[in-house]
């Protein structure tokens, strides 16, 4: 069925964009895409050879509202005989949680729509195409599944738990004498008889001409979403270069240590926060621009759409 029973408040839900449409997930997006019952633990090769050992594999039907079907354009669907077919942009990293235990998942929405999914298998030159072809015998049976399987998309890397970042937008801040300082900075810190003994040496810190500020972390597991983090970054280009116009050289400075945690006994992180020098606020107001672009483009997770601190 494409209308799942409310069980949960519907005012209070979590919400996945897909294709310019929104579709509601009951609770939060870590439940909707199973951070408990809609997990199982998984060590198994599934059908298509994409082997999942030990990790937690999504089910793409727990909590999710569909929308009223709608139709893919014609421009993206392919006629072959009495048959029509697509293709979804999506890397191999993603294939066993859209495919689940033992196909569970791919069975699911085949199932629900009447379509078939075909992923490349691992050991197959097509498996570096990156893409998932969807065939149907009707546009309808094909919508419903290139919708199902988007959602799937995007609620799986709207979990923490499953996929890693793997790109980040950054502003670079490193100079002759930003390196000279945090190299002084690090060396200070290291010579500390105490160091050794809690775990303080070099390979800790980043290294000095890495120095940057992060403004975004992305997840971009697909050709089309590489391709639009392109557009909208160079689609700001004569923003940001008016913006940069105004006034002399952007001039920052590092300072006050901060950890990112709420609890400091599982701190990870150790990050220096960034005070743009004299007014103007044109740090503030181009973090904005990037972050805001990212965010219209669809390509910031929900926990990640949220100012620069």
């Amino acid at each position: 069925s494409w209308v799942h029973h409310l069980t949960m408040d519907p005012l209070q839900c979590s919400v996945i964009t897909v294709g310019g449409r929104r579709y509601r997930v009951q609770g939060s997006l870590d439940s909707a895409s199973g951070s408990r019952s809609g997990y199982k633990q998984a060590a198994h090769e599934d059908e298509e050879g994409y082997e999942d050992v030990g990790e937690e594999t999504y089910e793409p039907d727990q909590g999710l509202n569909m929308a009223e079907d709608e139709l893919l354009p014609d421009s993206v669907i392919k006629q072959e005989g009495d048959k029509f077919s697509t293709r979804v942009s999506c890397d191999a990293e993603l294939f066993p949680m859209l495919i689940g235990k033992g196909g569970d998942a791919k069975r699911r929405i085949e199932a629900e729509t009447g379509a078939q999914l075909i992923f490349p298998r691992r050991d197959s030159p097509a498996a570096q195409q990156q893409d998932v072809t969807i065939k149907a015998a009707t546009k309808l049976s094909l919508s419903r599944a290139h919708t199902r399987l988007s959602l799937a998309m995007e609620s799986a890397l709207s979990s923490g738990r499953l996929v890693d970042y793997n790109y980040f937008v950054s502003l670079p801040l490193a100079n002759a004498a930003s390196i000279a300082a945090f190299g002084a900075f690090r060396d200070q810190v290291v010579s500390d008889p105490q160091a050794a003994s809690r775990g303080i040496d070099p390979t800790i810190f980043v290294a000095p001409q890495h120095l940057h500020l992060t403004i975004a972390m992305l997840k971009l597991y697909s050709d089309e979403r590489r391709q639009k983090a392109k557009q909208a970054l160079q689609a700001l280009q004569p923003q940001v270069a008016e913006l940069l116009a105004q006034g002399g050289p952007l001039q920052v400075q590092l300072r006050e240590l901060e950890y990112m945690n709420d609890d400091p006994s599982s701190m990870h992180v150790l990050y220096l926060q960034v005070h743009e020098v004299g007014p103007g606020g044109r740090l503030a107001r181009l973090c904005e621009l990037l972050v805001g672009a990212l965010s219209r483009a669809g390509l910031l997770l929900p926990q990640d759409d949220r100012p620069v601190k």
